[in-house]
């Protein structure tokens, strides 16, 4: 132990102090940096609303019933979808988004119920009349400003209701000074894999090899400080094991600007 804290003290000692100090500081300062305004279209939750069993849709029956009329609903699903801005600077001028919904259906034109509705009276939805060989539907959803989410914890909430399964593509952005992106949990888990499994094999060799690295700093021999090292590993690896799972959970998020779902439960 006398042999390890000689070595903490002296030179060798103050420049992993200092090396470690200074890493810290670089990701601190990188975190923090001013960051350009960028619109995140995120799909934080999808339900199965209705999952009616074949034998029993004839006799349970669902309805949506408007002016127009009435539509029949089989499998109601709800996808919740978040939009924020994960920039520094707020965007002040009007952010638009072309949004498009796919439905599976039989026949191009007997499209069954959905609707799309934002949280937000000051936001407006401006549907784009659809082609008649088209299996999609193109939405303009306009926005009269998107504060900065970090500063802010501003965002918007949308939901999309339907009968089956739509997917969401976010196809154009409309506006100047800002980039956008559309996010799905299947992106998020995708990046997990990715990044997760090399950071995992860089810190167990770090673990391995750290101490010969310390060794050949401090030219001391195996014995007590062989010991002491032994330990502190030991400890760093199981901390690091406990750590681990929230440690590469928070990967894809960090390296795709965005926010977990979980910041939006309501």
């Amino acid at each position: 132990m006398e042999n390890f804290w000689n070595w903490f003290i002296g030179e060798a000692g103050a420049a992993w102090i200092f090396g470690v100090l200074g890493i810290l500081g670089v990701v601190y300062t990188w975190l923090k940096r001013p960051r350009p305004p960028k619109v995140i279209v995120q799909e934080v939750e999808r339900l199965k609303l209705l999952d009616i069993h074949p034998s029993q849709r004839e006799k349970l029956k669902v309805f949506y019933i408007d002016p127009e009329g009435q539509q029949a609903i089989e499998n109601l699903e709800q996808k919740k979808v978040v939009i924020y801005n994960t920039g520094t600077k707020d965007i002040l001028e009007p952010v638009k988004l072309r949004m498009r919904f796919y439905q599976k259906i039989e026949k191009v034109d007997k499209w069954k119920f959905w609707r799309f509705v934002l949280d937000n009276p000051e936001c407006t939805l401006e549907p784009i009349p659809p082609d008649k060989s088209s299996s999609w539907v193109d939405i303009d959803v306009q926005i009269p400003y998107l504060n900065s989410y970090p500063n802010h914890k501003h965002y918007l909430t949308g939901y999309l209701i339907s009968d089956g399964e739509m997917e969401i593509e976010l196809v154009k952005r409309i506006g100047k000074g800002w980039s956008s992106r559309y996010v799905t949990p299947q992106a998020v888990r995708k990046m997990e894999t990715r990044l997760g499994l090399p950071i995992a094999i860089v810190t167990l060799l770090l673990v391995i090899f750290f101490p010969p690295a310390v060794f050949r700093l401090t030219k001391q021999q195996p014995g007590g400080l062989w010991e002491t090292l032994q330990t502190v590993v030991l400890v760093f690896a199981l901390v690091f094991a406990l750590l681990m799972p929230s440690v590469l959970g928070r990967i894809p998020f960090v390296a795709l600007r965005i926010r977990p779902s979980k910041e939006f439960d309501s």
